[in-house]
């Protein structure tokens, strides 16, 4: 097996949604496992507000340490250009998606909440330096 967490190209949403062009401007990493991209998580923009987003295929589960090097890579290459919060939406149909969530230093907005927040140490902008 090999495998590759890199920043994600518009070739891999392409591959991975089956679609010509991102439906939005995004940031992040996919994960390529013999070549197929099993799964992309990155930071778009929706509604002027920074959303993360982690969306694996079924055989991705197969990987955890890989999703977790994806989520480490995610938030060191990603997350740190943000000076504002990022929001995350847990995925209920998913048990540990609000562990997950917690991992990545996401906190629920209220208790019981399906939205989690991912406050930077700074708050200057709210948009990502450039590069």
């Amino acid at each position: 097996m090999t495998s590759e967490i890199r920043r994600a190209t518009a070739n891999d949403v392409a591959l991975f949604y089956g679609v010509t062009a991102p439906p939005a401007s995004m940031r992040g990493v996919a994960i390529v496992v013999n070549g197929e991209v099993l799964g992309i998580g990155g930071v778009s923009m929706s509604i002027g507000c920074p959303v993360a987003f982690m969306n694996i295929r079924e055989e991705a589960q197969r990987y955890p340490i890989l999703i977790m090097k994806a989520t480490a890579k995610l938030k060191q290459d990603v997350f740190s250009l943000y000076k504002c919060p990022i929001y995350a939406q847990r995925d209920m149909a998913v048990e540990s998606s609000g562990r997950y969530l917690s991992r990545l230093g996401f906190t629920p907005m209220e208790e019981n909440s399906e939205v989690y927040i991912w406050r930077p140490q700074s708050r200057s902008s709210c948009l990502p330096e450039q590069q």
